[in-house]
């Protein structure tokens, strides 16, 4: 798409659009992770607010991310209900990022050494009250799925790899860290801003 070549001539900021495009289910974690690189390469630093706020980003981002996967994977499975029902979940994050920076897919959330906005007033009780949503539809979702024997037989004992299996091609990305027993950077190498935070590896071991 000719991106090296765009950016010989645009500013750092105008690059940011163009990290939405990479992965729209993670548009703002890939707005971070470029502003990150450019504030390090600039020796340009952030405010504690500034921190926390893009770790939040990215976390929604996150969900987003999961109740994606998990309704297509459904669907390619047979289980269609679900799908629509984590796809009206995920529109619901959505508009917090709407609210929040005006558009959903493409956020544009970031500038180097900030934040394209502040939180608008109401937005830290409207994403409670999402997040509350999302944990309750979570277990009703884990109960529809997980109990249903048609999902049971084409999931568990499936693609099992070894350590040594997931090594030698030089797999990445979940496979790699979880035949590595559940190595996480997000964890061991948390992002500034989420010190303190209760953390919790989801989903249950394969091994």
């Amino acid at each position: 798409c000719g991106f090296e070549k765009i950016g010989e001539y645009r500013q750092y900021n105008q690059i940011i659009p163009w990290t939405d495009r990479e992965d729209y289910l993670n548009s703002p974690g890939n707005n971070v992770a470029f502003v990150l690189s450019a504030e390090r390469l600039f020796g340009v630093g952030m405010t504690e607010r500034c921190a926390v706020l893009r770790v939040i980003l990215m976390e929604l981002s996150r969900i987003i991310s999961h109740l994606v996967w998990l309704g297509t994977t459904a669907v390619d499975i047979g289980a269609f209900t679900p799908f629509l029902w984590l796809y009206q979940e995920r529109e619901t994050v959505y508009n917090l990022l709407e609210g929040w920076v005006g558009a959903r897919l493409t956020t544009t959330a970031t500038r180097v050494g900030g934040m394209a906005a502040d939180l608008p007033d109401g937005w830290q009780q409207a994403t409670l009250e999402v997040c509350d949503a999302v944990e309750a539809g979570v277990a009703e979702y884990e109960t529809l799925l997980c109990e249903n024997p048609i999902w049971q037989e084409r999931t568990q004992g499936v693609g099992v790899i070894t350590t040594e299996q997931a090594l030698a091609p030089g797999a990445t990305g979940p496979i790699r860290r979880d035949a590595l027993h559940g190595r996480r950077p997000r964890f061991t190498r948390p992002p500034r801003g989420s010190a303190g935070w209760r953390r919790g590896t989801p989903g249950r071991s394969a091994w």
